[in-house]
């Protein structure tokens, strides 16, 4: 039997405010004033106290319970009866559970087990005890496993929990190809299969997987679910899909020989597949959006930069999280469906407009069309299916205009122009946004930020930096954009900040141990990676990580090959490849560090779910000059 206690005095101090006590102590010479709060004390004294005579005589106070609980606030400030009675009938809630909860509104602590829990948060959502409810939502997030992720996730979906839901959610999404193959899934609803199978965001190997799932959920109860093929084949991009495996296994499987709206659609699959000149105007029901987890650990690739020679290797090198360690790779900068972009830069000679693609899948270099402009020290990253390269330096002149390249259509087109010309710049994406950071035109170096909205095609003006900054680097972890390093008034910089687009404001956070400017940064699952970068006398190889939730920074091992402004990208890891990552990861996939065991043997509450950010676009490294 689990048995947990869980400690929310935050609560106990917002609730008794009449008993906030500051002393004073004045000195006559000086007039110094020391202040001491009592308040967080008094509270648990004082209520503690209460609770004790509660035991005593059975019977809450109702200052305290409509202090607390809303459903009491409103209950005791009505006309109701009860506002005016010595007893309240709650016929919906157990005594055992009653009693828990009013320990709880006492005493700011309460007994999680395995057997109290689902009544508990039913009971606090009736009562519509919020602090009661996120709590029991953190304890359900931490029981999630791949055999009960969907019981919980309907659960907590009924009793309005919606953390919880979020937690089950980011579960399902990042083990979907082992929570498929479970007992709980095949007896899933039509609509609830449905809604899952949609997500962008599933973490499989290949489309296949979605298919073979699709397959086990219809096979278990054949008669009666063969009614939902079509809509369920709808589902599977099949877009996607190995033309070999269109014919050899979707066409062939019974389940569709009797429907002619499922043929009509492996038909339209395979007509996609017969002109592959044609796929950029072909009009398709299915999905053509490429899923991508981009809450899961990858491989931090990175290229580009100096080595101790001065020179700039062709070879890329890899960091994996499994091991912790850099390795040589055969891969010689931006990412898209496991997918690294290479675009301009500066050979020594003249800024370059030439773009390749390397395909981590089959280990191939593909050239592509160049880019409408030559451009070093500019920024690229991606945007749904699109890359976008803003700004850089062209030899002459910052630059402030912008192209992308549509990877299905593999063109070049024309964008609308920054607001300035800018250089050195960093970039990131937030809530569907293109942000420019920072950066310098040849005479200033900035602070500005301006943001491109893909839908509006229009650029505008945000929040200012705290500081100014070229040569920096940004990524962007759950929706705030952390920006880091870099260059200004004749310095290095080893500061950094965070943006929250919801607040329009830049916030100082703790900064890098070594100043860093051409650094990359990167989001690698719920860390964010400084790689390589100049501290004014050295190119670095050194790399240091960063944990949000503490905000700290801790050094982690150094590249091997690389030195310098070096390009970096993220490419998750394949499903097949997690077996070699440690079991607390995937534990860690719902909460954001374990629960902690105090000396009284109450645990620590969970800090909440992780999300991580959009798969991180690396900035193309620029000359020293620039």
């Amino acid at each position: 039997m689990l048995f947990v206690i869980c400690e929310f005095f935050e609560e106990t101090e917002k609730m008794s405010s009449v008993l906030d006590i500051s002393i004073a102590f004045e000195d006559q010479e000086d007039a110094d004033v020391n202040l001491v709060d009592c308040s967080r004390e008094l509270a648990i004294a004082s209520y503690g106290n209460f609770n004790e005579l509660r035991l005593a005589g059975k019977m809450a106070h109702k200052v305290v319970l409509a202090a607390t609980v809303p459903y009491f606030m409103k209950m005791f400030t009505s006309e109701m009866v009860e506002a005016r009675s010595n007893a309240v009938h709650l016929n919906t809630i157990d005594a055992e559970i009653m009693e828990t909860i009013l320990n709880f509104v006492y005493t700011g602590r309460v007994k999680f087990t395995s057997a109290n829990m689902e009544r508990l948060l039913k009971a606090a959502d009736y009562l519509q005890l919020s602090v009661l409810s996120s709590r029991c939502s953190d304890m359900l997030k931490a029981q999630i496993t791949e055999q009960n992720v969907f019981s919980i996730r309907k659960f907590a979906m009924l009793y309005n929990a919606p953390q919880a839901v979020i937690g089950t959610d980011c579960f399902i999404q990042r083990f979907f190809e082992s929570v498929s193959k479970s007992e709980e899934f095949v007896q899933l609803d039509f609509q609830t299969l449905v809604q899952i199978l949609n997500w962008d965001h599933l973490h499989v190997d290949s489309e296949e997987c979605v298919f073979e799932a699709l397959i086990r959920w219809l096979e278990y109860d054949a008669p009666s679910r063969h009614v939902f093929a079509p809509n369920l084949l709808a589902t599977v991009r099949m877009p996607f899909l190995r033309p070999a495996f269109i014919i050899d296994e979707v066409s062939k499987h019974p389940l569709f020989h009797s429907s002619m709206e499922c043929r009509d659609l492996i038909d339209e699959a395979k007509n996609f597949h017969l002109v592959p000149e044609r796929q950029s105007q072909f009009s398709t029901r299915f999905k053509t959006t490429v899923r991508i987890c981009t809450d899961m650990p990858g491989r931090i690739y990175a290229m580009g930069g100096i080595n101790q020679l001065q020179q700039s290797p062709s070879a890329v090198e890899y960091y994996d999280p499994s091991t912790k360690k850099w390795s040589l790779g055969k891969i010689g900068i931006a990412v898209f469906d496991r997918k690294i972009y290479v675009v301009g830069g500066y050979n020594g000679t003249e800024r370059l407009k030439c773009a390749e693609m390397f395909d981590t899948r089959t280990n191939q270099w593909d050239t592509l069309s160049p880019m409408l402009k030559r451009r070093s020290a500019m920024c690229a990253i991606t945007l749904g299916e699109h890359l976008f390269v803003c700004g850089g330096y062209d030899g002459n002149h910052a630059l402030d205009s912008v192209e992308s390249f549509d990877v299905r259509k593999k063109q070049w087109f024309a964008r609308p122009p920054m607001l300035a010309s800018r250089c050195a710049a960093a970039s990131a994406v937030a809530k569907g946004l293109i942000y420019v950071i920072g950066g310098h035109n040849g005479v200033s170096i900035f602070n500005t930020v301006e943001r491109f909205d893909p839908i509006s095609q229009r650029w505008e003006r945000v929040a200012p930096m705290q500081q100014p900054r070229c040569r920096l680097a940004a990524t962007t972890f759950q929706d705030k954009i952390y920006a880091v390093g870099g260059y200004y008034n004749g310095e290095f910089v080893s500061t950094a900040e965070v943006y929250d687009p919801d607040t329009n404001q830049w916030v100082y956070i703790a900064p890098m141990s070594v100043s860093r400017a051409r650094v990359s940064l990167v989001t690698n699952g719920d860390l964010l990676y400084a790689v390589g970068g100049y501290d004014g006398e050295n190119n670095l190889s050194s790399v240091e990580v960063y944990h949000p939730t503490q905000n700290r920074w801790e050094k982690s091992a150094p590249m091997r090959i690389h030195e310098g402004g070096v390009g970096c990208v993220v490419v998750p890891l394949l499903p097949r490849s997690l077996n070699k990552l440690k079991r607390p990861i995937t534990e860690h996939s719902v909460r954001e560090r374990p629960l902690e065991k105090r000396g009284d043997g109450s645990y620590s509450e969970p800090l909440g779910l992780e999300v991580a950010a959009d798969v991180a676009m690396a900035n193309s490294s620029s000359s020293h000059q620039e």
